[in-house]
């Protein structure tokens, strides 16, 4: 039964016209002899029964403090440390995909790879989705930008899901980002059981018919005495403050651009490094396995070099080692298969060339010259390039 408030009770701030009142309520906020306040709720004023009044704090801390399909993502993230233990950081990411696909296949998780969220031209298609819970997006580059945030958030709320994962396999040590769905609670419309997120309750924490002017007359009131004590600063003191607060943000800005600068140049260096002894020792490894060399078919002492290496396995056979015909990446052609990427598409391969310096009666020996620098570099903090030269012989 709804109880009333009496017209005459002027103890109560709020609307004397507010009919949830019971009329011989006369405690003010904080009285602890208030019998009509629920034992166990300190944050409620009135009848315990009223449940548009009432907000159980406990049940908002502990929907905050979960963690969302904890076990799945904590499983999720050991399959990709194994992926990237196996092959490394430079890779591309349709590498790191098909070895993460097998570690799926062996633990025999429920997964859809390259899934299109949504039908049309401009449908999302996401690298996994794991589970029909979370959607995983593979990176291989130096560092996740704001898009690709907000690429996850678009694949989050077309799938209508709350969980997502950005995996970047170029990072030294492997870091996850854990992405949650903005918009989620909105698309769902929220807990029907959660007095917080509930869609048709727009007065959390009181009755829709209850009046606020009261309230908002004694607020007015409370901040215009706060203001009236409150002393300006004089024009002195606040050229003073500028002054100093201009001055730590410039050398704030200055330390972080020497810093940034500092970083991209170690990141240029390592990268060049890194292509170049990968590529050589791949180069190396091609030439010590092969039965002979394709004179024919190789070209010598110029720039872009082609080598040209036979196999007695036809699949294998031959083997073609050259610069791509655009962007200066190193290829190698085996067989009849499709050429595979050696180096990365943030280096480009300037100059290489192959000597033939096999002697008569000799085993065949091949010189190697290269020239690796970082692509685009046109900052000088990406400016970096390496030459490296070596010999190799056929062990055939």
């Amino acid at each position: 039964m709804t109880r009333m408030r009496h017209p005459n009770d002027t103890n109560v701030i709020g609307d004397p016209n507010d009919t949830n009142r019971h009329p011989n309520d006369t405690n003010v906020i904080g009285d602890p002899n208030d019998t009509n306040r629920h034992p166990n709720d300190t944050n409620v004023i009135g009848d315990p029964n009223d449940t548009n009044v009432r907000c159980d704090l406990s049940n908002s801390n502990k929907s905050m403090s979960k963690i969302l399909h904890k076990d799945l993502s904590y499983f999720i993230t050991g399959l990709c440390f194994k992926t990237q233990n196996a092959l490394g950081r430079f890779c591309r990411e349709i590498q790191y995909a098909n070895k993460f696909e097998e570690l799926l296949k062996e633990s025999k998780i429920n997964y859809k790879r390259e899934y299109q969220l949504a039908v049309g031209p401009d449908g999302n298609r996401v690298d996994f989705l794991i589970e029909d819970k979370i959607i995983i997006d593979f990176k291989a580059k130096k560092f996740i930008t704001k898009e690709d945030y907000n690429q996850m958030q678009r694949y989050l709320q077309s799938a209508n899901l709350e969980l997502g994962m950005i995996i970047n396999f170029r990072n030294t040590y492997l870091k996850p980002k854990r992405i949650l769905n903005s918009k989620y609670s909105e698309l769902n419309n929220g807990d029907p059981n959660d007095p917080n997120l509930h869609p048709n309750n727009p007065n959390i924490g009181g009755d829709s018919n209850v009046s606020n002017s009261g309230n908002s007359d004694v607020i007015r009131v409370i901040r215009i005495a706060d203001n009236s004590d409150r002393s300006g600063f004089t024009l002195i003191e606040t050229i003073l403050y500028i002054t100093i607060i201009s001055a730590v943000m410039g050398a704030f800005v200055s330390f972080s651009l020497s810093v940034a600068n500092s970083s991209n140049k170690t990141y240029a260096v390592q990268e060049v490094q890194a292509n170049s002894r990968v590529s050589l020792e791949i180069i190396t490894q091609k030439i010590q396995s092969a039965t002979g060399v394709n004179i024919a078919s190789s070209t010598f002492g110029s720039d872009p070099g082609v080598l040209s290496l036979s196999f007695a396995s036809s699949t294998l056979n031959p083997t073609i080692i050259q610069l791509s015909d655009d962007d200066g990446i190193l290829q190698i052609t085996e067989g009849g298969a499709d050429p595979i990427n050696i180096t990365s598409s943030e280096v480009q391969i300037t100059n290489l060339q192959f000597t033939n310096l096999t002697g008569t009666g000799n085993r065949e020996n091949i010189k190697i010259d290269t020239t690796i620098e970082f692509f685009n570099a046109e900052s000088v903090e990406f400016q970096h390039s390496q030459s490296l030269q070596t010999t190799v012989s056929l062990r055939q």
